[in-house]
């Protein structure tokens, strides 16, 4: 499976000594000298045996120098940066070994010694990990009962291609040469969580907008903010969005894609101008009252279809309107739009005025109210 079987060398070289001197072969008799070496261009592993004596060691010694000085092609597999060695056995008193060695960018093999007591069932697990978790893995089981033997260790890929991907999506205003238009802003975050750097990213929204921020790879850990705006129609609302990201493991050549989904928070909201010759307010003379006063878009969208009412008084008017009766679209941040009742008889100490509309671009319903007192 190309990259994705890559295995590891892992060379175990198990030597048995005799107890305190002696020569006794016995299983649970002794130690044994435990050699394990990753490199030999992650294809062939082997375990020999040979006696724990100080010759031994010498003797692996002056092979591990002469072995790594023609090893240079056998290198460990890219994106590797620590080995960590663990040896158990079934024994509820068996103390485990293990052992956590850094890998240099660029290596060839590595070659680590352990003194393992004999018995049945020596559990040998290697892993070669990165900062982000194991990356290859592999184990066997093995007697040490002094007998010559070889096994091997195959190294498995662990790869675990995964992305995490949040996304937002707000509405913003922009002016251009005294007009404003209403813009959508796209902010996401993309973070690899793989224990692999991710190529080959890609990531595209509901509408094709040309998004910023997309990184060509992503290392382990690692995030990116991506961003973008568009302009919406309003003609679809309730507004969404979504978002997809894909890239592909540097390693084991598989996918890892994440779609998010994101709804607009607009707010449509009208307020009213208050205070003021010009603000909003209620006169009550003569034996009779009527409202004027002027209301603007306050909330993140501009709205449609705006019409007020009070209790008591006649239709409310928007000033220059074929229908005075219903504020078609009030722009954000336009000028505020004036409006007045018709003059009833009648006193009251007070008016409440209260306009319903609709959202342009989420379709949300909406009303707002404010109590007047009268003059």
């Amino acid at each position: 499976m190309g990259r994705v079987m890559l295995l590891l060398s892992v060379v175990l070289l198990l030597a048995i000594t005799a107890g305190c001197g002696g020569g006794s072969s016995a299983v649970n008799s002794g130690s044994s000298l435990v050699s394990i070496s990753i490199g030999g261009n992650g294809k062939s592993a082997r375990i020999s045996i040979e006696k724990n004596t100080f010759f031994a060691r010498s003797g692996f010694l002056a092979r591990k120098f002469i072995a790594s000085a023609g090893s240079a092609f056998a290198a460990i597999p890219a994106g590797v940066t620590e080995i960590e060695f663990t040896i158990s056995g079934p024994e509820p008193d068996f103390q485990p070994q293990s052992r956590k060695v850094p890998v240099v960018s660029g290596g060839v093999d590595i070659t680590e010694q352990f003194v393992v007591p004999n018995g049945n069932r020596r559990r040998f697990l290697v892993e070669a990990n990165n900062i982000s978790g194991h990356l290859y893995r592999g184990e066997n089981t093995v007697d040490l009962t002094g007998i010559p033997i070889t096994v091997g260790v195959t190294m498995v890929p662990l790869f675990t291609p995964n992305l995490n991907l949040t996304f937002s999506i707000t509405p913003s205003e922009v002016v251009i040469v005294e007009s404003t238009t209403v813009m959508i802003d796209i902010t996401a975050t993309l973070t690899n969580l793989s224990n692999e750097t991710m190529n080959s990213i890609t990531c595209q929204d509901t509408y094709g907008t040309e998004l910023t921020g997309i990184p060509a790879t992503l290392a382990p850990g690692a995030s990116a903010t991506i961003s973008g705006s568009y302009t919406p129609n309003p003609l679809i609302g309730p507004y969404s969005n979504q978002l997809t990201c894909s890239g592909a493991g540097a390693l084991s050549g598989a996918n890892a894609t994440q779609t998010r989904q994101a709804s607009n928070n607009f707010t449509p909201a009208i307020s009213f101008v208050g205070g003021g010759d010009f603000g909003t307010h209620c006169i009550s003379v003569d034996g009779g009252i009527w409202v004027s006063g002027s209301l603007f878009s306050s909330g993140g969208e501009s709205v449609s279809n705006v019409t007020c009412s009070a209790p008591g008084l006649s239709s409310i008017y928007f000033y220059g309107l074929t229908d005075w009766s219903t504020l078609s679209l009030l722009n954000i941040f336009s000028s505020p739009v004036t409006f007045n009742s018709d003059y009833i008889l009648g006193t009251s100490p007070s008016v409440t005025v209260t306009c319903n509309g609709t959202g342009q671009y989420s379709g949300v319903a909406f009303s707002n109210a404010t109590t007047l007192t009268c003059q």
